[in-house]
């Protein structure tokens, strides 16, 4: 039954009195679930190429449930055909279609087990990276999905290097990878809030090494400094801050690299005092010593006379 047969119906039920409305509704609902199920039905003795042929023109039709039917079993009849690597595909294709992403990719990474040599190849391999794309969470979750993503992406930039799609799996991947630079970030800023600078550190030096790409780069240099000067590693503070402007002259966080800057000096200046005051207490501790040792030996002395 066709869109437009269910259309006619409805408005030929609308010219009648409203107490046949919903009768009508119903009538017609139940005719199409029952022309729905008669299309599921998948009729005996079909050939491999007739059943891949209805289920692409279900697929087309996007008429999920019988276009399932007829490729499992193309598939279950004739494992061996032509046609069991389009089946195999199809199923994919019918679950990313659907938005069911974990099956799509499963059943795309299948065609690839089983059909090594089939011209789906390629299509399955990006299809089934876009597939971990579509399940990549937010930045603060976990982020299993996005390195599947990124590892289908280069395993498809590395295959087929001069295909078009490997400009497009390039630009995914920069984004999927920093997205995972924003979830380290964010533990970064989570060790920010406890209080623990030297953790803080750890976590934006993971970013600055594994993500040098990332759009949060300038942050995490302008951080990095602050936390620097607060655990007192000034010399390296300094390089921090030297690396900082030579990157980003006109940086966002320009200001907060000069505040650094300023509690840097401060605190260069406090350690210098308190290393003086530190020598100058250990040159008194040594004469006193040294004083208490000439005692100890003039005494000794007068006593043997």
């Amino acid at each position: 039954m066709t869109l437009s047969h269910i259309v006619y119906l409805l408005r030929l039920v609308c010219t009648v009195r409203s107490g046949f409305f919903i009768a009508g509704i119903i009538v017609v609902s139940l005719f199409v679930e029952s022309c729905s199920a008669s299309k599921s039905i998948v009729p005996p003795g079909l050939t491999a190429e007739q059943l891949f042929k209805r289920a692409k023109d279900f697929i087309d039709e996007e008429e999920w449930i019988p276009a399932q039917k007829h490729l499992d079993v193309l598939k279950l009849q004739f494992p061996a055909s032509p046609f069991a690597d389009d089946a195999q595909y199809y199923i994919a294709e019918l679950h990313f279609r659907k938005r069911e992403f974990i099956l799509a990719s499963y059943n795309f990474n299948q065609l690839r087990k089983q059909f090594p040599s089939s011209e789906y190849g390629m299509s399955s391999l990006y299809k089934a990276a876009m597939s971990y794309y579509e399940l990549s969470p937010p930045a603060d979750r976990d982020q299993d999905y996005t390195r599947q993503a990124i590892k289908s992406f280069e395993e498809f930039r590395a295959i087929y290097p001069k295909d078009s799609l490997a400009n497009e799996a390039g630009k995914r991947i920069l984004e999927l990878r920093d997205k995972i630079a924003r979830n380290v970030f964010s533990t970064a800023l989570l060790y920010t809030k406890l209080e623990a600078p030297r953790s803080v550190i750890i976590y934006l030096d993971a970013v600055l090494n594994d993500y040098p790409e990332s759009s949060l780069i300038e942050r995490c240099l302008a951080m990095k400094a602050a936390m620097q000067v607060r655990v007192r590693r000034f010399a390296e503070a300094t390089e921090t801050i030297r690396l900082y402007r030579q990157r980003f002259p006109q940086g966002e966080y320009a200001s907060d690299v000069n505040d650094t800057e300023e509690k840097l000096k401060i605190g260069e200046q406090k350690q210098k005092e308190a290393e003086r005051k530190q020598t100058e207490l250990a040159k008194q501790t040594e004469i006193m010593r040294q004083k208490a040792e000439q005692q100890k030996a003039d005494s000794t002395a007068t006593k043997k006379q």
